[in-house]
């Protein structure tokens, strides 16, 4: 990487993106990063409108009409997780194929989200299996998993919620950066992305999941 770097077309800008679960903090000591972090940058979820639109868009492919209701519960139960909100409307579609349905309707996401959250809790759902991964189940050298502290705030956030949204706390960071939770309010300052309020679980079918499984 860094020899392409030297020997790049001086005319051109490369954008390199280095994509890791690893979190940061476990850089310290002698195995510290040979890079030179610049700037973060959170991807974040969905938002309500971007839910809709996107669920919409693949029921109308279709042919499937999606209620405003439906619309409204699918961005209730997975705050716009894209892995939810894609499997969410992949569920969806079959469902109204199977029924020979051209509607579907908040009952019919109700559905989709029970099953969900039975393979979630069965252990075959591929998405839920790397957060069991992260909560320690099987642990695995090289994995990446909470620790005790890590651990008990994550409890602490589902039963007891109001802890403040603060990425210098490395607790938070950490359940942040593997996903487990999110803020209660994005704003935008100067042109960036702010993240504030308090500590939430990320949306209601991981708050489903970790009542169940913690």
């Amino acid at each position: 990487m860094r020899g392409a770097f030297e020997n790049r077309d001086r005319n051109s800008f490369p954008t390199i993106l280095l994509a890791d679960r690893t979190h940061p903090t476990q850089y310290s000591g002698s195995t510290y990063s040979p890079f030179n972090f610049t700037d973060s940058v959170y991807l974040l979820d969905f938002n309500e409108e971007e839910t809709r639109n996107y669920i919409i868009a693949g029921c109308r492919k279709n042919g499937i009409d999606l209620t405003g209701e439906a619309a409204a519960k699918a961005w209730e139960q997975t705050q716009g997780q894209p892995y939810l909100v894609n499997k969410i409307g992949e569920l969806l579609v079959l469902g109204a194929r199977q029924d020979k349905k051209s509607e579907v309707t908040e009952k019919d996401v109700e559905t989709a989200c029970e099953f969900i959250m039975d393979e979630a809790l069965a252990g075959s759902d591929a998405h839920f299996i790397t957060l069991r991964r992260y909560l320690g189940d099987e642990k695995k050298e090289g994995d990446v998993y909470l620790d005790r502290p890590q651990k008990s705030e994550l409890m602490n956030i589902l039963h007891r919620g109001g802890s403040r949204f603060d990425l210098t706390n490395r607790e938070l960071s950490v359940l942040f950066s593997l996903g487990f939770i999110g803020p209660t309010e994005v704003k935008m300052k100067y042109g960036k992305v702010v993240l504030a309020g308090d500590a939430r679980i990320r949306n209601p079918l991981y708050k489903e999941f970790l009542e169940n499984h913690l």
